[in-house]
């Protein structure tokens, strides 16, 4: 028996073409609006990430001086 070669086919998707239903000028400035709220989005997430940097150093300067005093507290003291 002789095989016939297979014919692959290929899913054709209807294209999408979109229409455009802004004016070149509003789409400019929308363009550049969703650019500046980009910028501020990323500005405030710098932000809370330094505020969350502050925290956590805060936190922990006061661990360390916490554990300076128990240790001072600990030591005992000579009173001869």
């Amino acid at each position: 028996m002789t095989s016939r070669p297979q014919i692959k086919r290929l899913a054709s998707k209807p294209e999408k073409i979109e229409l455009p239903t802004r004016l070149s000028g509003l789409a400019k400035t929308h363009r550049l609006i969703m650019i500046e709220k980009h910028k501020e989005i990323q500005f405030m997430m710098l932000c809370a990430q330094i505020r969350v940097d502050d925290f956590k150093k805060h936190r922990a300067d006061c661990q360390r001086d916490e554990r300076i005093e128990k240790r001072r507290k600990n030591i005992p003291v000579d009173k001869s």
